[in-house]
């Protein structure tokens, strides 16, 4: 099993609507964005240069949100 990566992410204000809730689909963004820094780290290097120069696809080809 690979290593643990942690992400720490400031959410900004054009991340948020005037109330200071974050926009929904920046929700995703941030998932994604995580995603391809543990590539990185995992890889050593540009993780999601390295798949591609693989022929391998991202990890990441459609992503639903479901809020109860």
């Amino acid at each position: 099993m690979p290593t643990p990566v942690f992400i720490k992410r400031t959410v900004l204000f054009g991340d948020c609507d005037p109330e200071g809730i974050v926009y929904t689909p920046r929700f995703s963004y941030f998932v994604l964005e995580a995603v391809q820094e543990a590539l990185g780290v995992w890889l050593g290097g540009p993780g999601l240069r390295t798949l591609l120069g693989f022929r391998i696809l991202p990890p990441a080809r459609a992503f639903s949100l479901e809020f109860l």
